[in-house]
């Protein structure tokens, strides 16, 4: 093999770019670095991405300080001058950056050749020149390397303080922890990335498909892609996969980082029971042909277990379900018919929706979680464009499926991402609409000051107008008013004006109904009957402006507490409701939490609200919660969970009804914030 470029080519690519430029000579493949080595042979001023960054902000914004500059750049005072003479010396003759008397400005002496050098593509000394380019730098360094280095080194190879490195590699560990990864330091050896090949290859993954997917032409050359897009579409073409163009590209990034890592001899280590699970599948059918096609293209052999690998990804490759065309069969196992099993039995103990008998449901969500089961088993990653549309437009069907995805964690060991459960959540988005009927029938109460004679002429007009909605008709006198049983009442048409309260909707009404009133009362009579509204399932005794709590435990005992005592569910409150969490926190990610027991209790719905004085880490993951819904679901409130659902779910994940939530101060606004949710959405 060839020796490596210079140190200068090996900076301009990083670490994986070293590794691509081994495989590159050994295919015989044209690589950036190579013609970026031409270049630099070639006179012309040439600046470095750093350069540029800290010349075009200088001249962008002339007399900035020192201290507004460190800022910009992520770096110390110190490290600003050292980069500003760097910069000087590759301007030379073209331009400068001198310190005036008001700051910093860019004095230029040849504005073509600046101009020039600006537009030119750079890459002979790709060098981060922002905090976020070196991260990225970081975490493409050390995945890629299978030895140690030491901080120091980091610092000189870009050019920062040892305390830039180290400000850097706290952001560097939090996007590996997503993938199981961590960083290893020894004393006099330094610091390397510890955990498997395949969540090392994931993370890399999701490094090439950033800023929408351009990220991979940075991390790979142009043409390397494109051979490797020819060996996919012409295998794929001979088989009778359904790829979508995402999964395609997800496999194009698996592939080349595939011959990336295999160019440095590593491989991905799986067992003979995957092989075996996997083998003789039209998956794995599909992913011989690719493998022979890449030999054939691009030199390289891959081994069974990286054919798996492809066939595992193509395993996993629907996205979007289409739950209108099958356009292929999916086999469904009997473990995956009782996952769904398991997560609509989950939906009625929380939350009273009875999907159990929805055939159509079941069979939604055993197609989909087919492919998903290898996306959960293997860690691989899923980006959902219509995530945001989805938790917008569907609110109640997406909270629903954060709960049943609980089941598919337990099962699978890895829970479902969010992009995961915003497709679930179309699902049982269908499920919902599906349910929707007609509202059920009305008793209704008339009231009337004159004699039995026009009470009965006005109970046959109201049978003439409103027979459809009306299940049944009781008259009486305005003072038999307060002897009247209200639990067999839906609703009360009056003609004379009512003194007492009563636990029903009352429509005052004309003698010989209007159109006005038969227009109002045939809305009214059309809707669910919601006795008090969804107000009535709060109490001001259980709503706290400002609770003082210093972790997600304390809010809970507290809550807990104090809902158990004045709804009367006893212990197993506290009890159920930590089982819910231990199955999958209860967070959005918006700061709030909505934790509630692992089944419905007996009695009526109750729930309290805490907004906190200081936010809470909770879950696992430690999402930052400041505003928290404790919600006890009962037994006899089954008919009226919708609209509480629709209500509050709706005011939580609209970002105004959140803020507006935050800014009360007591039960009264909250009361009337509530009472304004259930008006715009009837």
């Amino acid at each position: 093999m060839q020796d490596l470029p210079s140190r200068a080519a090996r900076t301009c690519c990083g670490k994986a770019f070293r590794a691509l430029i081994r495989l590159i000579y050994r295919v015989g493949i044209p690589c950036r670095a190579c013609s970026a080595e031409a270049g630099r042979r070639e006179d012309r001023v040439q600046l470095a991405a750093r350069d540029k960054s800290l010349i075009t902000f200088v001249r962008d914004h002339a007399g900035i300080s020192s201290d507004d500059l460190s800022r910009y750049l992520g770096v110390s005072k110190r490290t600003v001058r050292s980069r500003i003479h760097h910069a000087n010396a590759a301007l030379a003759g073209v331009a400068s950056i001198e310190y005036r008397d008001a700051g910093y400005e860019l004095l230029v002496l040849d504005d073509e050749k600046l101009d020039r050098a600006l537009e030119e593509d750079g890459s002979a000394d790709k060098l981060p020149s922002t905090p976020e380019e070196r991260v990225n730098y970081l975490l493409d360094d050390l995945l890629q390397r299978g030895d140690w280095i030491s901080i120091d080194r980091l610092a000189e190879i870009l050019y920062v303080s040892r305390a830039c490195i180290s400000r850097d590699l706290k952001h560097v560990e939090r996007v590996l922890a997503e993938y199981n990864l961590v960083i290893e330091r020894k004393p006099h050896r330094g610091i390397r990335v510890l955990g498997s090949e395949i969540d090392r290859r994931l993370c890399l993954a999701s490094m090439a498909r950033e800023d929408g997917g351009k990220a991979i032409y940075h991390m790979f050359d142009r043409d390397v892609l494109e051979r490797i897009a020819r060996c996919l579409e012409g295998e794929l073409s001979c088989t009778d996969l359904c790829v979508s163009e995402s999964a395609k590209r997800n496999l194009l990034i698996h592939i080349a980082i595939a011959l990336l890592r295999i160019g440095e001899s590593r491989y991905i280590p799986l067992d003979s029971a995957h092989i075996h699970d996997m083998s003789g599948t039209r998956e794995y059918a599909a992913a011989e042909r690719i493998a022979r096609s890449i030999e054939r293209e691009m030199g390289v052999q891959l081994p069974c277990e990286e054919v798996t690998y492809i066939a595992i990804h193509l395993a996993g490759r629907q996205t979007l379900p289409d739950y209108e065309n099958i356009s292929e069969p999916s086999v469904i196992t009997d473990e995956v018919w009782q996952v769904v099993s398991r997560m609509l039995d989950l939906v009625w103990k929380t939350f009273r929706f009875d999907f159990r008998n929805d055939l159509e449901l079941r069979m939604n969500l055993a197609r989909h979680i087919v492919p998903l089961a290898y996306r959960l088993r293997y860690h691989m990653k899923l980006e959902n464009p219509l995530l945001s549309d989805i938790t917008t437009r569907f609110p109640l069907a997406y909270t629903i499926a954060v709960d049943a995805s609980a089941v598919l964690a337990t099962t699978y060991g890895a829970r479902p991402s969010e992009d995961e459960i915003g497709y679930l959540a179309l699902a049982f988005a269908l499920a919902l609409e599906r349910q929707k009927q007609p509202a059920p029938k009305k008793r209704l109460l008339l009231v009337c000051a004159s004699g039995r004679g026009t009470a009965k002429l006005l109970e046959y007009r109201c049978k003439q107008e409103f027979g459809d909605y009306l299940d049944s008709i009781l008259t009486c006198d305005y003072t038999q008013v307060k002897n009247v049983d209200f639990s067999h009442i839906d609703y009360v048409f009056t003609t004379v004006p009512l003194d007492a309260d009563l636990p029903v909707p009352v429509r005052q009404i004309a003698l010989f109904l209007d159109d006005d009133d038969v227009a109002g009362a045939r809305t009214a009579l059309s809707e669910p009957v919601s006795r008090n509204g969804v107000r009535r399932f709060f109490r001001e005794e259980l709503f706290y402006p400002h609770l003082k709590a210093h972790d997600e435990a304390e809010v809970l005992d507290m809550l807990c507490r104090n809902l158990a005592s004045i709804g009367g569910y006893g212990p197993t409150l506290r009890e159920l409701v930590q089982a819910r969490e231990d199955l999958m926190s209860t967070a959005y990610g918006n700061g709030v939490a909505v934790p509630h027991p692992l089944e419905a209790l007996k009695g009526n719905t109750l729930a309290c609200v805490a907004l906190l004085d200081e936010p809470v880490a909770w879950g696992q993951e430690g999402v930052s919660v400041d505003t928290v819904l404790l919600v006890a679901y009962g037994t006899d409130d089954v008919s009226e969970m919708s609209e509480f659902h629709r209500v509050v779910v709706n005011l939580l994940f609209d970002n105004d009804g959140t803020r507006r939530l935050r800014e009360i101060g007591d039960f009264e606004s909250f009361s009337s914030l509530i009472g304004e949710e259930e008006g715009s959405a009837s």
